[in-house]
């Protein structure tokens, strides 16, 4: 609403929905989260490297906590990208949507199965999906 000689008029409003899928597409707000997800897939995939070959064993604590940052931007990406999605559903099926859930939840489930002493190794190959993700990014 704006002030104008004393009137309130209203202006036409543009959903926060389409002002931020324009900020995302348009100003270096965009730029920064694709070079932020850029750097963090590449972190992401010296960290399970690194892992797998059992370097990380004394820094068990640091790599976890550099996982979490790394899986809470994700999931905060994630989740903006379907916000601003005209065609939710459409976004949620689609292959740029499936890399990004098959680098997310990995991680949330061998948060769960360390908590509940369940075996995951599996899941940890799934993880390596972040090399889709990067090259997903940069297109």
């Amino acid at each position: 609403m704006t002030r104008r000689r004393g009137k309130a008029t209203f202006v036409s409003p543009v959903s926060l929905q389409k002002r931020t899928a324009k900020r995302l597409e348009t100003t270096a707000v965009g730029v920064w989260i694709d070079f932020v997800s850029s750097v963090f897939s590449v972190i992401g995939i010296a960290l399970y490297i690194v892992e797998t070959y059992g370097f990380l064993d004394d820094f068990k604590l640091i790599a976890f906590t550099i996982e979490l940052v790394i899986v809470v931007f994700f999931t905060f990406e994630y989740a903006l990208r379907w916000y601003v999605s005209e065609m939710r559903w459409a976004y949620v099926v689609s292959f740029a949507s499936a890399v990004d859930l098959l680098t997310i939840i990995p991680v949330f489930m061998e948060m769960a199965g360390d908590h509940l002493k369940v075996n995951l190794a599996f899941v940890r190959v799934v993880r390596i999906m972040r090399l889709l993700r990067l090259l997903r990014v940069h297109r």
